[in-house]
């Protein structure tokens, strides 16, 4: 395993999202209306996952992997919002 500050086992794709992020957030100045949109973004992310009760109908394993696919699901989606994953996504778009 590499170490140090600019060794990594990242993948190029996982440095420029880091990289853009890493950027945002040094940022001086934020439009607090991006802030909002990103808000009811995840608000409306976080309900397409399966509830408690909908969960507890389910074979107590079959329940922990339909939650943690849900989960995935939504940070995949809020990555591929990412511009840095546009071409990437719209690849996955053009092959589902």
């Amino acid at each position: 395993m590499k170490t140090g500050k600019n060794s990594t086992n990242r993948s190029p794709i996982a440095e420029k999202i880091i990289a853009g992020l890493t950027e945002f957030i040094r940022e001086k100045v934020i439009d607090i209306r991006d802030i909002k949109k990103a808000k009811i973004r995840a608000e409306e992310l976080e309900a397409t996952i399966s509830s408690e009760k909908e969960l507890a109908r389910l074979d107590p394993l079959h329940a922990v992997y339909v939650y943690g696919q849900n989960k995935m699901s939504v940070l995949v989606e809020q990555l591929a919002e990412l511009p840095v994953m546009s071409e990437l996504a719209e690849a996955y778009s053009l092959a589902e």
